[in-house]
């Protein structure tokens, strides 16, 4: 017992180490494109509203990022044929990133974390969910502190408060960060 209170506190240790060394914090903005599928026990229907996100992080190691995110939808979409289109009201969450740096400019990322997501439809009906959100991408350093990403995330189910719908969320994600 000792001795895995002893390693942990080296380990607690060594990670404050390396979260006192780099210094490299960033912020960004994400534009989405969401393929929301809505279904239930008599089918299903598709809408692709899109949506801006604001992102910060902190990159404690060359390897290993923290972040937080928060989106807003800026278009909605008519699922199929309905008469109604779905919107993203807000999005909030925070992942870790494990970063494999391919080159010098080119870094490959899987991420897994935290969200709550809330649609709204032009019905005035809610829909919202939390949970797992993950996702792999790639950033491209355009300069030392400046890169551009591209990124797939699968986003947390949500479901409708008033009705038995489900919404299964991913995302295309185009961004542009800069490091200070």
């Amino acid at each position: 017992m000792k001795n895995k209170s002893i390693c942990g506190l080296v380990f607690a240790l060594s990670l404050g180490a390396s979260a006192v060394q780099a210094n490299d914090f960033y912020t960004g903005i994400q534009y989405s494109k969401l393929t929301s599928e809505l279904s239930n026990s008599l089918g299903g229907a598709t809408a692709n509203p899109t949506a801006i996100n604001l992102v910060v992080g902190k990159e404690l190691s060359e390897n290993f990022s923290v972040e937080a995110f928060i989106g807003k939808g800026i278009s909605d979409d008519v699922p199929g044929s309905a008469d109604f289109s779905v919107e993203l009201d807000n999005l909030v969450g925070a992942t870790v990133l494990g970063t494999y740096p391919v080159s010098r400019e080119l870094d490959v990322y899987g991420k897994v974390g935290y969200a709550q997501i809330d649609y709204s439809d032009t019905d005035g009906d809610k829909a919202d969910g939390s949970g797992i959100v993950y996702g792999i991408g790639a950033k491209y350093k355009v300069t030392q502190d400046v890169c551009l990403n591209v990124e797939f995330s699968k986003l947390p189910d949500s479901k409708y408060d008033n009705y038995d719908i489900d919404i299964d969320t991913r995302a295309l994600n185009l961004g542009a960060f800069i490091t200070f």
